[in-house]
């Protein structure tokens, strides 16, 4: 009987990757349509955004004859993956060698407050009732985490806050004759807020 190397497994997901319920973090995956032989395991590697490999405790590549890897949070480097964007990487392998990679979505295995300032925050437009204003959107590395944005326009004592994912937002009902200062910052999943960059 002729053996080749199976195909790509399918839906790679990411089922956990919090810490504040459960050391564990879950990825799983679907076998692949066709083995195209008797599947013999599937290996597992993480990678960082460079690509660069990462350990789980001394391995480089975990082996499994499951459809999941759940390793525990404390076999990874804390300060390899702490605030990094990371995915993993499944392939199936057969007598005749392994198939393609599939990569899961990217994740967080601990989310960190934003490494920098918003930049770049501006005034698009601006009429007697209403204001758009936008920045320049934080890159994941840059967020530690994946990033909102918390907008707060202050006039005199009082204030106005809105939360976004998005890079832009407008503000309406406004009055034209109150100075408005308007401050951006960036958060997290782990809900730490960056030092605001302002406008007025």
């Amino acid at each position: 009987m002729y053996y080749s190397v199976p195909d790509q497994v399918g839906n790679v997901a990411v089922t956990h990757s919090k810490m504040e319920n459960s050391s564990l973090l879950c990825i799983e995956w679907d076998r692949p349509i066709e083995s195209n032989g008797v599947l013999k395991n599937y290996t597992v590697t993480y990678r960082n955004y460079t690509g660069g490999i990462l350990l789980i405790g001394n391995q480089r590549n975990i082996s499994t004859n499951e459809t999941q890897h759940c390793p525990l949070i404390e076999q990874f480097n804390i300060t390899e993956v702490e605030g990094i964007p990371i995915t993993a990487e499944i392939r199936a392998s057969t007598s005749a060698g392994y198939g393609q990679n599939e990569s899961s979505n990217i994740f967080f295995i601990k989310e960190i407050a934003p490494r920098t300032n918003i930049t770049n925050l501006s005034v698009i437009w601006l009429n007697d009732t209403s204001v758009n204003i936008s920045w320049t959107p934080l890159t994941l590395l840059e967020a530690g985490g994946f990033p909102s944005y918390f907008i707060i326009i202050e006039f005199g004592l009082n204030n106005i806050s809105r939360t976004t994912n998005e890079s832009s937002i407008i503000v309406v009902a406004l009055d034209s004759s109150i100075t408005y200062t308007a401050q951006v910052q960036g958060i997290t999943g782990n809900g730490s807020l960056e030092g605001p960059s302002g406008i007025q």
